[in-house]
């Protein structure tokens, strides 16, 4: 009967149609792959970029922070100069602290200013320490009298006078009549 050749064809067709249909599961299943892949290579090139731009930023900076680092000599010069204004620093301070040098001065800075020294009191010098050094410390307790330009003469000679150290206290000014007076308590300072 000829029922056997129709369904051989029945079956040849079904095996080709299902051979197609493999193939295109297949070629479906390739390509949501390549498809995935193409996205999680997207996505690291892409996270791979934010931290390219990150280093590049870092980079930056730190070309930025080496450039403000002077070189070994230009540091050897800044050395010296710093080193050479401590010297400075260090000679403006007088090496001892002779008490009776101070009152000279005071004296003689008292009559070139034609102020009269209405009281003059010291005690005996003490010994400071300020951060890493020592200092030896006069404490004067000091009263002139005199006009306001001749007051004004005697404070400007203190402040810039000979005596360098000079650390103002207290300072006050009565002026009750025609001759006012000013009275200072202050320190002298030297290095012990």
């Amino acid at each position: 009967m000829s029922t056997s050749q129709p369904l051989t064809g029945d079956i040849a067709s079904r095996k080709k149609s299902g051979a197609v249909t493999g193939l295109g599961v297949v070629a479906l299943v390739l390509g949501v792959a390549a498809l995935v892949a193409i996205v999680v290579l997207a996505g690291f090139y892409f996270k791979r970029n934010s931290q390219r731009g990150e280093l590049d930023s870092d980079i930056a900076k730190t070309r930025e922070q080496l450039n403000d680092y002077d070189s070994e000599e230009a540091l050897q010069q800044r050395l010296e100069e710093v080193q050479a204004r401590l010297d400075q620093e260090k000679a403006f301070f007088p090496q001892e602290l002779s008490s009776g040098d101070v009152l000279d001065s005071i004296l003689a800075l008292a009559s070139a200013s034609e102020v009269n020294v209405v009281s003059l009191n010291t005690q005996p010098a003490k010994e400071e320490n300020r951060g890493e050094h020592t200092y030896s410390a006069l404490f004067i307790d000091l009263e002139v009298q005199g006009s306001l330009q001749q007051l004004e003469a005697f404070l400007e000679g203190l402040e810039g006078g000979t005596m360098k150290t000079v650390a103002l206290q207290e300072i006050s000014l009565v002026a009750m009549d025609s001759s006012p007076s000013v009275s200072l308590e202050f320190y002298v300072y030297a290095r012990s």
